[in-house]
């Protein structure tokens, strides 16, 4: 009885009070996605990535037709960051055939690398989706544009993320190609190797500047979904107050009122990739400097918070990892 009582007050947590029954009824996100419409052109766009046409968004050609984006898809009243609109490479085949310097890491069809374009280094994604249903919606982003997107609408804010360079996609028989080249950050540690060899009060100095960019990146409607520290690196040679960069956009979402869910997730994820020498106490501090610059001042709001993320971080811990997940945190 114990077990399903916990089980239920998890459910009522991750589902608000004024979340509607039938927003959570099966079918629902079906029979929306039935309702769209396609654009005019969407069935030409299909035959042209069908017959292995490249794409590279913002158009490599001058005057080239931006693709058509269904805004209750893509656009601002989901809150999702817009396509990108203005990536440009010489050459568009040379994102996903490159020959790279360097591969940084590898799982399945997905590789992160470093690639020489034009003389310059930088941090190709690739990865490929199987054709499935979902290429049957000729306007849908690719997982590469998606975080291209991500990178420059993050840029526009203010956030420190590598520069956006260009992203392209490619479809052939085997699906959908995507890849997505941005800025090479030089850097020589992550911010969770920084903390395992700092000094108290040098890991108090990063836990307040990490505090406050979690805090106005989730003021501002956005989550990251995968903010692990080793996703934040320190920029070489840059000044410790402007050295942090955020890494693995990807998977960011920028809504007008994003549930609560997503920033417990966030939090939970921070704490759950500490390295052993943060202390409990220094992890506490970190969550209440978050509340603070949150305006959370109320006691029972500020303590439901903290309980969420506990129980989230204690989830984390208890899955088994996924093929190719990190666990760096295994030292704790």
């Amino acid at each position: 009885m114990r077990g399903g009582c916990r089980a239920r007050r998890v459910r009522e947590l991750d589902c608000p009070a004024h979340t509607s029954r039938r927003a959570l009824r099966p079918g629902s996100n079906a029979r929306r996605v039935l309702r769209l419409q396609l654009p005019r052109k969407a069935s030409s766009d299909v035959e042209r990535r069908r017959s292995g046409e490249v794409h590279v968004h913002g158009g490599a050609e001058a005057g080239a037709e931006a693709p058509a984006v269904d805004p209750r898809r893509e656009g601002a009243s989901s809150g999702r960051p817009d396509a990108p609109a203005s990536a440009r490479v010489d050459g568009s085949d040379a994102l996903l055939d490159a020959v790279p310097e360097r591969v940084l890491r590898r799982v399945g069809e997905r590789a992160t690398c470093v690639v020489v374009l034009d003389g310059v280094e930088c941090v190709v994604k690739r990865d490929r989706e199987r054709a499935g249903w979902r290429g049957l919606f000729g306007a849908r982003a690719s997982l590469g544009a998606r975080e291209h997107a991500a990178l420059a609408a993050l840029a526009r804010d203010g956030f420190p993320v590598p520069r956006a360079l260009a992203c392209v996609e490619r479809r052939d028989a085997r699906g959908l190609a995507s890849a997505v080249a941005m800025e090479h950050v030089p850097h020589d540690e992550t911010l969770r190797e920084r903390l395992g060899c700092a000094e108290p009060a040098e890991r108090a100095r990063w836990g307040a500047r990490l505090a406050e960019l979690v805090a106005t990146l989730h003021a501002r409607g956005w989550y990251h979904r995968d903010l692990y520290l080793q996703h934040l690196v320190l920029r070489r040679g840059a000044a410790e107050e402007q050295a942090l960069v955020l890494l693995d956009v990807g998977r960011a979402r920028r809504e007008r009122a994003p549930r609560e869910r997503w920033f417990v997730k966030d939090v939970a994820a921070l704490l759950h990739s500490t390295p052993r020498a943060v202390t409990a106490r220094e992890r506490l501090r970190f969550v209440a400097r978050y509340l603070d610059l949150r305006d959370v001042s109320e006691r029972r709001a500020r303590r439901r918070f903290l309980a969420r993320v506990i129980a989230k971080e204690r989830r984390m811990a208890a899955h088994a990892p996924r093929a190719g997940e990190d666990r760096p945190w295994e030292d704790r």
